[in-house]
């Protein structure tokens, strides 16, 4: 299940990428105004939800894997600033923090309702009292 989760983690950071390299989005055809924020944010809460799934790969701190959306989310807007037709829009940063915020929570929230998320937190605690961290 790991390896799932991590291929579905970097899928996604592909994707952003990909559409973000795009110098004429027409995905989807203008139906309301700000649509293009609801789509960055619904990109940014797929990557938190498949950041939260992925959190091992931040020794299982919240506050890395977060800062490394927030990261992601800075470098996508820089990269757009060079793409032909595109712009570096504080708008869209903010979109995206918030949608990878959503993301990550539900995952959080989805986790600890099935009980996964406390299970491993206390298989982390015993293989750390054991190692005598």
């Amino acid at each position: 299940m790991k390896t799932l989760y991590r291929l579905l983690l970097v899928a996604i950071l592909v994707t952003i990428w990909v559409l973000s390299d795009d110098p004429a989005p027409t995905l989807l055809p203008p139906l309301f105004p700000y649509q293009d924020k609801l789509l960055h944010f619904l990109e940014y809460a797929a990557l938190g939800f498949a950041t939260g799934l992925n959190l091992d790969l931040f020794r299982r701190s919240r506050a890395a894997a977060l800062a490394f959306g927030v990261i992601w989310a800075g470098l996508d807007e820089v990269h757009q600033s060079f793409v032909p037709g595109r712009d570096c829009s504080i708008g869209d940063f903010l979109a995206d923090c918030a949608g990878l915020a959503g993301g990550f929570a539900l995952c959080i929230l989805m986790a600890r309702r099935t009980g996964r998320l406390r299970i491993v937190e206390l298989m982390f605690r015993k293989k750390r009292n054991e190692s005598g961290y």
